[in-house]
């Protein structure tokens, strides 16, 4: 955590009036928990050029961390309009929305259309499932997550830092419990 910090201080001095070093500030300082920090830098990428796809993208997943879903996804929805083609990019975070939202049926759809995900991905389709009573589905969702990442993956922490994104409690308690009810928490 102390590096990105450091990355972020040298990228702001190299980077204040460029959208793309903006935006990865605002996404690093979302994943830091820092939202109000987050949205302004996002914004600010967005003032300087309001058609980059791929700063609508995180601007989608800072609302939705604030509580704000409906909002994210429309402007995810917005962005993938402008450029289809970076519909894997928008797989996750318009993933994390719908599961928000407690959408979770849409959310699996999303998760389970990827060709090849990311292996955490196993882990938020195992609480979907959970969320929906589909208790084996998540068991062998589980089960996979843990033959993905094995020991090498410290789920607790990437299970922190979902929950640390999230502004209302309630949307917090939603990532831990659906965590929660599969036995990977």
């Amino acid at each position: 955590e102390n590096r990105a910090r450091n990355y972020l201080a040298e990228a702001l001095k190299a980077g204040k009036a460029d959208p793309a070093i903006l935006t990865l500030v605002a996404e690093t300082f979302y994943w830091l928990g820092e939202s109000d920090r987050a949205r302004h830098h996002i914004e600010a990428a967005l003032r300087i050029n309001p058609h980059a796809v791929e700063s609508r993208v995180v601007y989608g997943s800072i609302l939705n961390g604030a509580g704000q879903s409906e909002d994210g996804l429309r402007v995810m929805d917005e962005a993938l309009a402008m450029d289809p083609q970076i519909l894997d990019f928008t797989k996750e975070p318009m993933a994390e929305c719908l599961y928000m939202l407690r959408r979770y049926q849409e959310c699996l759809d999303i998760l389970m259309s990827w060709q090849d995900p990311p292996p955490h991905t196993y882990g938020q389709i195992a609480a979907c499932h959970a969320h929906l009573g589909q208790m084996d589905k998540s068991m062998e969702a589980a089960d996979m997550f843990r033959q993905v990442c094995a020991v090498s993956s410290d789920f607790a922490r990437y299970a922190n830092y979902h929950a640390r994104i999230c502004q209302l409690p309630e949307d917090k308690e939603n990532w831990l419990s659906g965590y929660r009810m599969v036995g990977l928490l």
